[in-house]
């Protein structure tokens, strides 16, 4: 995983970690500062359903997400599959294949 997207989930663990209640992220949307080359890398939670969205760079993405307890567990269902500048096609690419792994733990 690269050093990017290290920071952009250590960001969303200590988001939930530092959350009052367990559904404080719902209905809330968070951008990666910083990102390779500008790009616009978000992860946003419904408000009133288990669902994740957001924008990899360059294309549109969605998936469901579970949460047991204070573990909260995303999984990608898909994205749009449009094509872009190689650097930021890069980007989207780590992110997606990362998004799937991650396990936030909230407190």
């Amino acid at each position: 995983m690269n050093k990017f997207l290290s920071l952009f989930l250590g960001v969303l663990v200590m988001m939930s970690c530092s959350a009052q209640n367990a559904e404080s992220f719902k209905g809330k949307m968070y951008q990666l500062q910083a990102a390779p080359d500008n790009a616009e890398i978000t992860l946003g939670f419904g408000a009133n359903e288990n669902r994740i969205f957001g924008v990899a760079a360059i294309n549109n993405y969605f998936g469901s997400y579970q949460q047991d307890g204070d573990k909260l567990t995303l999984n990608l269902v898909g994205s749009t599959m449009m094509a872009g500048p190689e650097e930021l096609m890069k980007a989207e690419q780590d992110y997606l294949q990362t998004l799937p792994a991650i396990v936030a733990n909230s407190r």
